[in-house]
């Protein structure tokens, strides 16, 4: 990780000021902040790194909790789309990372809202699973992802409408004609995935 990170000596640092000499500000916009998060993502992507490296980053988390009634995924998503507006011919591409969740089948989600998905992000783990209870759910969950990434194209297609809606809005209101025509890029990217169990009575 140090060689990554570009660090070949310890590291004084703070999260907020005043500093003191040889002090390094960790804000959001620090170069090492920036490289640190770029590493953990990274090494979590990873598809050939070794499994005893113990990456940091986890793409995969289970636990219990009493803030949920049912069995819920929680889901870091990357959408990607092509973005055409008035006359032009070559389309944009724009993409957005954001959280989703849904209850119910793999293949017959239901969706719950975006503010519920964005506290569902701040729900801390109350209950552990035993193990074989982690590796029977991990099972299903694993079986469940290829129909959980196929059924995010609903969301995806929901996204583009509202991002063409938010686009001619604003050429509406800067008077420029034309429409603006955004069309989904299959398939998302599931970047993480978190299930949520109900907590044991």
């Amino acid at each position: 990780m140090a060689r990554a990170l570009g660090v070949d000596k310890p590291l004084v640092a703070r999260f907020s000021p005043p500093l003191q000499k040889g002090e390094q500000l960790l804000g959001r916009t620090s170069p090492f902040v920036e490289s640190l998060a770029a590493w953990v993502l990274d090494s979590a992507l990873d598809p050939d790194a070794a499994e005893d490296a113990k990456p940091l980053g986890r793409r995969i988390t289970l636990f219990r909790t009493p803030e949920v009634r049912e069995r819920t995924h929680l889901i870091v998503a990357r959408f990607r789309y092509h973005v055409r507006t008035g006359r032009r011919q070559t389309p944009v591409l724009a993409e957005e990372i954001v959280p989703v969740a849904c209850t119910g089948p793999a293949d017959q989600p239901v969706w719950l809202d975006e503010a519920q998905a964005e506290r569902l992000l701040e729900v801390e783990a109350t209950e552990n699973l035993t193990l074989s209870a982690l590796e029977q759910q991990l099972g299903r969950l694993l079986q469940a992802l290829p129909a959980l990434q196929q059924s995010l194209q609903q969301v995806a297609e929901t996204r583009a409408l509202r991002l063409r809606e938010a686009h001619d809005g604003v050429r509406s209101t800067l008077g420029q004609a034309g429409t603006t025509e955004v069309r989904p890029i299959p398939p998302a990217d599931i970047l993480s995935v978190t299930l949520l169990l109900p907590k044991l009575s």
